[in-house]
C-alpha cells in the first residue's frame, strides 16, 4: 500500500510533481466550484445591474450557470475556459461594455425545471396580454425561430428573463416594405424600411410561397374590458359596441407607432465590418436570435411602442360623429321640413 508512496518520496522531483498535481486538483476542483457560484459573476464590473435583476427575478433560486451553461460535459468545459479569458480580459480592464450571454433550450429544459408538455398546456392571462406558449414552440416566421428567448429578454432593465413587449409587437404588429430610399449615387440605401401592419380579424388566404404571418387581431392578445368605463364624462361599455359588430380600430386608432428604419449604421454600433458582409433578412434574424449570438429584438428595431402612449386618437378626442353619422336625420326632416325654428308649445 506504500510503495508508490515510498517511491514517489524517494525523489526530490517526484515529491514536487506529485505536490504540484495535488495542488492543481485541488485548485481546479475549488475554483470551478467557486466560479459556479452566481455572487462569482458580480465580481466582474460590468454585471453589477444584471445580477441585481436576477436577485430581484423569478429564477433567483437558479445559479446563473445553470441557465447560461447547456447541460453537458463538453459545454461547460468550454464555459469555464471562455470565463477563465474573460477573468484575464476584466483584470486586464479589457472588457466590454456591451455583454453578450445566451440560454439555450436545452438549459432550460434540464432536468428540474421545465418541460415541453408543462410549457405547451400552459396559458397565460395576466388581466392585459393572452399567451398561449403552444401556439409559439417550433413555430418559425422571418427567420426567426421561435425559442425561449424569443420572448424571454436576459434584458430588460431591473427585471431578468422576463417577457419582453417589443418581441411580440416586432412580429405581431410590424412588417416590412421594399427599400424605395437612395444614396446620391443612385444606389440602394443600406435600410430596412418598417410599417405598422394593417389589422385583419381574420387572416387572409395564402398565395403560393407566402409565409403565413403572426395574426394581429387585436383579440389575438387582448380580452375587451369588462363593464363600464367612464372617461371624462364619457361612459363605455364595451360589450355594447362589440355587440353592434364595431371593431377594436374604429376607436382605437393609431394604437401602433410606426418605428424608425432600420439603418445600417445600427450594425456597426456592434460590428465593424463593412456593408458588404450584410446578411439577407432572414439569415440575419437567425444569426441574432439563436445560440451565442443571441441579441435582443430592439437592439436592432428599437423602441417598439403600442398602447395609449402610441395612440393617435384617444378617447379625449373622442368624435360620435366618425362613426353615427345622421344619427338624427329622420327628427331633424321632421321638424324642420318648412326650413324654420319650430315654436316652442304654448304654455296652457
Amino acid at each position: 500500500m506504500f510503495g508508490p508512496l515510498k517511491w514517489i518520496w524517494a525523489r526530490r522531483w517526484r515529491r514536487w510533481l506529485a505536490g504540484g498535481t495535488l495542488v492543481l486538483v485541488v485548485g481546479g476542483i475549488a475554483s470551478v466550484e467557486a466560479t459556479s457560484q452566481s455572487s462569482f459573476c458580480n465580481n466582474c464590473h460590468i454585471m453589477e445591474p444584471y445580477y441585481t435583476s436576477w436577485q430581484q427575478g423569478a429564477h433567483h433560486g437558479v445559479e446563473c450557470v445553470k441557465c447560461h451553461i447547456s447541460p453537458g460535459m463538453d459545454n461547460f468545459l468550454r464555459a469555464k475556459f471562455n470565463g477563465l479569458g474573460q477573468v484575464v480580459d476584466d483584470t486586464l480592464n479589457r472588457t466590454s461594455t456591451k455583454p453578450s450571454a445566451s440560454v439555450s433550450e436545452m438549459a432550460c429544459m434540464r432536468s428540474g425545471c421545465h418541460t415541453v408538455e408543462k410549457i405547451r398546456a400552459d396559458e397565460t392571462y395576466n388581466g392585459k396580454y393572452i399567451f398561449r406558449h403552444n401556439a409559439h414552440l417550433g413555430r418559425e416566421y422571418a427567420g426567426n425561430k421561435i425559442a425561449c428567448t424569443t420572448c424571454h429578454s436576459h434584458i430588460k432593465g431591473d427585471e431578468h428573463f422576463e417577457v419582453n413587449t417589443a418581441a411580440c409587437i416586432a412580429c405581431h404588429l410590424i412588417g416590412s416594405t421594399p427599400n424605395e430610399a437612395a444614396l446620391p449615387d443612385g444606389s440602394p440605401k443600406p435600410m430596412i424600411q418598417l410599417m405598422v401592419r394593417p389589422v385583419t380579424p381574420r387572416p387572409a388566404p395564402l398565395g403560393p410561397g407566402q409565409e403565413k404571418a403572426p395574426p394581429n387581431a387585436c383579440d389575438t392578445c387582448h380580452q375587451p374590458p369588462k363593464g363600464l368605463i367612464e372617461y371624462r364624462g364619457l361612459k363605455i361599455d364595451h360589450a355594447q359596441f362589440l355587440s353592434y359588430g364595431a371593431a377594436c380600430d374604429s376607436c382605437h386608432r393609431g394604437v401602433t407607432a410606426k418605428p424608425d428604419s432600420i439603418e445600417d449604421s445600427r450594425c456597426l454600433d456592434c460590428h465593424n465590418f463593412g456593408i458588404e458582409r450584410v446578411l439577407p433578412t432572414p439569415e440575419m434574424h437567425r444569426v441574432h436570435s439563436e445560440g451565442r449570438h443571441k441579441i435582443e429584438c430592439f437592439s436592432c428595431h428599437g423602441a417598439m411602442r403600442h398602447g395609449p402612449p402610441a395612440a393617435s386618437m384617444t378617447l379625449a378626442q373622442f368624435d360620435c360623429r366618425s362613426c353615427h353619422t345622421d344619427q338624427h336625420n329622420v327628427q331633424r326632416t321632421t321638424y324642420l321640413a318648412s326650413g324654420e325654428q319650430p315654436h316652442p308649445p304654448e304654455s296652457a
